[in-house]
């Protein structure tokens, strides 16, 4: 403890000789410099990639209408007014009336849309009419009623809609009329007929496909089949003595013809997206498996309690020089080394990395155990094999099932990106319907199965885990 005296000391001495007790600038400053070099870092970074263009490039429209393309579809009705009996009605929105000849749409099942005969169309929400269009006391097509807009883009004022009628070279004759929605509904109305673009929530013809015969029923009449003792007739390929593939057609029940209608939907192809799904489950467990194999034969001889330091030092680098490498490049080394495209170049790149990843664990793991246990048991006499299997084993494996187990559920997320360049799984899909940059639907029912098979192997491995290594957790 500094008596006052050596305060006083230490005071008179500071005041003779300031230079001592002063810290040096680069001290002094260097907080200030590392926030400048890092705001100067911030500044070039933030430039060089662009993101001052990023609002400028960012395309608004196609980003909202791939996300609206996640959940929702959109059904198109096209109406002639010379032949309006050969327009292909969907029933759930749009009819029309055989004996009025009246034709009824709904948008978004809260606009509703009227025809009548003579062509007159009215658009309204409710009692409240927003347009109406159709033939003037000249017979002349014009719009009858028109919505109030306002703005450069012809807002309808209180509407999700905008309003931008077309007129003909004078100026004064309408050409076209059209109502646009936020969330890509349309409705454009001419002389000659309607076209009406209508957005609705889920995938279109997810179950059964356009045009099947259980896709046409209605709810009730689709649970009265269900129920009912009626068959089906299905064609399912199998393979004769010749080897050759012969058509086989069965008569089925209603349950297994809704689900092999389900799997052979022409428009969703589900049989084809489960298989790749399981091309994905395939790589990353195959993967794991061969990985976990090589991982414990090199993690004693790594692990320097139990190996030679040289050995030891030696079989670190080798596992730290393969697993350093990315899964994906090894997987473009594999197609460019022989194996091509395919599921054995995405095994094995699973398999190469994971072995210099688990083998680093487990070697580190046997090098943390507890030493009394081995000697324990060597003092009996035993071999090194015995006190390998009865000394460090036990210790080490708890260790080595849960991360085993870890690299399993995150094979199965890395599977995606490694299938799109292997051409294989669900990676392989997600990056053909990304290029074609129409179908986000797809890539949305892949994403949803990649989710739901991370969450089921999760569960399961977690209870797995627990009851390998004894412990009683739920999740």
């Amino acid at each position: 403890m500094m008596t006052a005296t050596d305060q006083m000391t230490v005071a008179r001495l500071r005041q003779d000789h300031p230079a001592i007790f002063q810290a040096p600038w680069y001290r002094r400053y260097a907080s200030f410099v590392l926030l400048g070099g890092l705001a100067i870092y911030l500044i070039i970074s933030f430039f060089a990639m662009g993101l001052h263009n990023a609002s400028r490039d960012f395309r608004q429209d196609n980003f909202r209408s791939a996300t609206l393309d996640f959940y929702s579809y959109i059904e198109e009705l096209n109406i002639n007014y010379r032949r309006p009996e050969s327009t292909k009605f969907h029933r759930q929105w749009s009819a029309r009336d055989p004996d009025s000849g009246i034709i009824t749409a709904a948008i978004h099942n809260k606009y509703d849309v009227v025809i009548m005969p003579d062509g007159e169309l009215t658009f309204s929400l409710g009692d409240e009419v927003l347009a109406r269009f159709g033939l003037d006391q000249n017979g002349t097509f014009a719009a009858l009623v028109t919505p109030f807009t306002q703005g450069p883009d012809s807002q309808v004022v209180g509407h999700p809609f905008t309003y931008k009628p077309k007129f003909k070279g004078n100026g004064t004759d309408l050409l076209n009329a059209q109502i646009r929605f936020t969330n890509g509904s349309q409705l454009k109305i001419t002389k000659g007929g309607v076209r009406i673009k209508n957005r609705r929530l889920g995938w279109e013809y997810f179950w059964f496909g356009e045009g099947h015969e259980l896709t046409e029923m209605t709810g009730p009449e689709f649970w009265v089949f269900m129920g009912s003792s009626e068959t089906r007739e299905i064609s399912k390929y199998v393979r004769n003595a010749n080897g050759l593939r012969d058509t086989l057609r069965l008569d089925v029940s209603p349950w297994r013809y809704a689900w092999h209608s389900f799997l052979n939907n022409d428009d969703w192809k589900h049989k084809e997206v489960y298989d790749k799904a399981l091309q994905s489950l395939a790589m990353a467990y195959c993967g794991l498996i061969i990985a976990a194999f090589f991982a414990a034969i090199l993690a004693f001889p790594a692990a320097q309690n139990v190996s030679n330091v040289f050995i030891s030092f030696l079989l670190k680098r080798f596992m730290d020089l393969i697993r350093a490498i990315d899964h994906l490049f090894w997987a473009l080394i594999f197609i460019r080394g022989g194996f091509g495209q395919g599921m054995l170049s995405g095994i094995s790149a699973f398999a190469v990395v994971e072995t210099g990843t688990l083998g680093k664990l487990m070697a580190e793991a046997i090098e943390n155990i507890d030493s009394k246990q081995p000697e324990g048991v060597q003092s009996t006499g035993a071999s090194e094999m015995m006190v390998r299997r009865y000394g460090i084993i036990p210790q080490i494996l708890p260790v080595f099932v849960s991360q085993t187990l870890y690299f399993f559920e995150s094979n199965v997320r890395s599977a995606t990106v490694i299938g799109a360049v292997c051409g294989a799984g669900l990676g392989l899909q997600i990056l053909n319907n990304a290029t074609n940059g129409t179908d986000w639907e797809d890539i949305a029912y892949a994403a949803l199965i990649i989710i739901a098979m991370v969450m089921v192997i999760d569960s399961f491995t977690n209870w797995l885990r627990g009851r390998l290594i004894g412990i009683g957790r739920s999740r």
